[in-house]
Order: C-alpha cells, then sequence, then structure tokens
C-alpha cells in the first residue's frame, strides 16, 4: 500500500506552529511574560474554538466573528479548576476585547514575517 504525500506548505500555519513564531517573536521584543502568556491563552482558545484540524490560514471574517461570539457565549471559563463548581460561560466584553487586540497583533505579526499572506 502506497503512503499518501502530504505538503506541509499546502496545508498551511498550524495553531501551533503560529503558536510559536508569536512566542518567539515577542520573547525577542523583550514583552512582559504576563503579555506572553496573555498569546499562549488566545491560541490555546483558538485550539478550542476551531479544533487543530483548522489551519490559521484559512481563517475568515466570519471565523473571527465566530471566535468572538464563542467567547462571549460559550467559553466556559476556569476550565481546569477542580474546585470550581460554577463554572461559568461566555467572558466579559472587556476580556473578549483583549482577547481581540492579542489576535490582531498576532496575525498582523504573522503576516509581517511573511508566514501568512493576508489582504
Amino acid at each position: 500500500m502506497k503512503k499518501r504525500r502530504t505538503s506541509q506548505a499546502s496545508k498551511g500555519l498550524t495553531w501551533s506552529e503560529g503558536r510559536e513564531m508569536i512566542i518567539r517573536i515577542k520573547t525577542l521584543e523583550g514583552r512582559a511574560t504576563r503579555t506572553i502568556e496573555s498569546y499562549i491563552k488566545l491560541f490555546n482558545d483558538f485550539e478550542r474554538c476551531f479544533g487543530v484540524r483548522k489551519y490559521m490560514t484559512n481563517v475568515t471574517q466570519d471565523d473571527a466573528r465566530k471566535f468572538i461570539e464563542w467567547q462571549l457565549n460559550e467559553k466556559t471559563k476556569f476550565l481546569k479548576a477542580r474546585f470550581r463548581r460554577d463554572k461559568k460561560k461566555g467572558v466579559s466584553i472587556v476580556s473578549a476585547n483583549s482577547y481581540l487586540r492579542n489576535a490582531k497583533s498576532a496575525f498582523r505579526n504573522l503576516k509581517n514575517y511573511n508566514l501568512i499572506n493576508r489582504k
């Protein structure tokens, strides 16, 4: 049985590859530890919202709207907290805006380094 060849270049940039690149870029820029942690949270949420099979190069404007809607209405806060019984759904508008600001910055950086093609 022949193995099927797949080219990584044709698929695009994965969330984990994007995370690694952004963390590297932001670390070299001298960003604070909390800033780096916020980008890690952002990419964790991308994977929770879209799944690991969606590539960053395939994200559309509708996907961005879906992500914000997911943040506001469906995201389970304190997901891994053992003793927290009231696991609320959704984050505040201020938090969603922080995620949006980080997402815009991440995509802008990846575009500037020619890791993704965006208009």
